[in-house]
């Protein structure tokens, strides 16, 4: 009985933490608007709304993996004018070579950049199809670096049913 106080004590806590570092974020803003001309953002947002994102990775994972997929950029939320997100919708196609599974699915993707490095996070997830084995939860992460201002390097992570890695390009149309 006293162990399931004790947790609660620290999930209100854990609660608190939660919805300081929320308004922090948000609060960010206020604080560079004293000093203008000051504010200094760490974040960047490498892509445009509209913007057609073709990707294609191999690697080999328990056999040769092949990733390929396309989104539609639709927007941006900026959060506070500090922390550019790009949100997307597309999809993605992943074939094991070693199980011949292959693996379809809708994503919703967001993208976050980084100044003066030209590296970009980007985090997909949806309901897919693994053949032959049917629905599944769909996972996207990835690394891209900009070589200019339509190629980037990608380093991704694929999960529709089966776990998929690869190394390649993105290209924007």
């Amino acid at each position: 009985m006293k162990y399931g106080k004790f947790v609660k004590k620290y999930d209100l806590f854990a609660i608190f933490i939660f919805i300081v570092l929320i308004f922090s974020i948000f609060s960010i803003n206020v604080v560079a608007d004293e000093k203008k001309g000051s504010q200094k953002s760490y974040f960047t947002s490498y892509l445009s709304t509209n913007d057609l994102c073709i990707y294609i990775s191999s690697g080999f994972l328990l056999g040769f993996t092949l990733n390929a997929g396309a989104e539609f950029v639709l927007g941006q939320w900026n959060i506070s004018n500090v922390l550019p997100i790009d949100y997307s919708l597309g999809g993605k196609f992943i074939f094991n070579g070693y199980s011949g599974h292959i693996g379809i699915s809708p994503v919703f993707m967001i993208h976050i950049g980084f100044s003066g490095i030209n590296l970009e996070l980007y985090q997909g997830i949806g309901i897919g199809v693994k053949i032959p084995d049917g629905a599944t939860f769909t996972e996207i992460a990835g690394l891209n670096w900009f070589i200019n201002k339509n190629l980037s390097i990608i380093f991704e992570y694929a999960y529709i049913g089966f776990s998929s890695w690869g190394i390649g390009i993105m290209f924007k149309i």
